[in-house]
C-alpha cells in the first residue's frame, strides 16, 4: 500500500494536479486582493491618536473637489463625514480639528467666499459648532485652520459633517467656477483638557 501511495506522489498526474491547484490558488488570491484593494466600498480610514482617541473617516481624510459652486445653504456644499471615538477615561482630552493644505495651492480668487461649516452629531442633537470663511493666504502658506477646539471628557463617539462651499451671500469672483480645492482633515489631542 505504501508503495502505491509513494508511486502516486511521484506520478505525472499528481505533479500536474498540484501545479494546477497552486497556480489557481495564486491567481485567486491575487485577484481577490486586487478587487478588495481597488473597491470603492473600501474607503474607510481609521487614524489613532495613541490611546486617547480614533478619528474614523468614511471616505478618507482628504477633501478633493472641482465642482464648487456658490450656494445659499451650507448643506448644498461639498460634504464629508467622520467620527471621533474617545477611548480615554482619565482626565479630559483637549482636541483640535484642523483643516490644512494637501497638495498645490488653491486659487486666491476663493478668498472671501470659500467657507466651511462643521456640524456635530451627538445622540439626537445636531448642531453647527464652527463656521467661517477660509483665509486663503494663510491656507496656501501651510497654516492649518483650527475648525473646532473642544474638550472630550467621556468615552464615546461623536459624528461630524464638514461642508465646504462658496457662499452665495457674498459677491463671488467669476473666475472661481471650475477651480479645484484640495485639503486634509486632521486631529490633534492631548491629555488635560484645554490646550495651554
Amino acid at each position: 500500500m505504501t508503495k502505491k501511495i509513494g508511486s502516486f506522489f511521484h506520478s505525472k498526474v499528481f505533479i500536474i494536479t498540484a501545479l494546477v491547484l497552486l497556480i489557481g490558488s495564486i491567481i485567486f488570491a491575487g485577484t481577490y486582493a486586487w478587487l478588495t484593494w481597488s473597491s470603492t466600498n473600501n474607503t474607510r480610514v481609521v487614524m489613532s491618536i495613541g490611546e486617547l482617541a480614533d478619528i474614523i473617516f468614511d471616505t478618507g481624510p482628504d477633501i478633493n473637489t472641482d465642482s464648487l459652486a456658490p450656494v445659499f445653504n451650507y448643506e448644498d456644499g461639498e460634504k464629508t463625514t467622520f467620527s471621533i471615538v474617545s477611548k480615554y477615561d482619565g482626565d479630559p482630552i483637549g482636541c483640535d480639528l484642523l483643516l490644512g493644505k494637501n497638495g498645490e495651492s488653491v486659487t486666491s480668487s476663493f478668498n472671501g467666499s470659500l467657507k466651511y461649516t462643521l456640524v456635530e452629531n451627538v445622540g439626537n442633537t445636531r448642531r453647527v459648532v464652527s463656521s467661517s470663511y477660509l483665509n486663503i493666504p494663510n491656507f496656501n502658506s501651510g497654516v492649518q485652520t483650527i475648525m473646532y477646539h473642544h474638550t472630550i471628557d467621556s468615552v464615546g463617539t461623536t459624528n461630524y459633517e464638514l461642508y465646504i462651499y462658496l457662499d452665495a451671500n457674498v459677491e463671488n469672483n467669476l473666475n472661481i467656477m471650475g477651480e479645484s480645492f484640495l485639503a486634509r482633515i486632521s486631529l490633534i489631542c492631548e491629555e488635560g483638557g484645554i490646550f495651554s
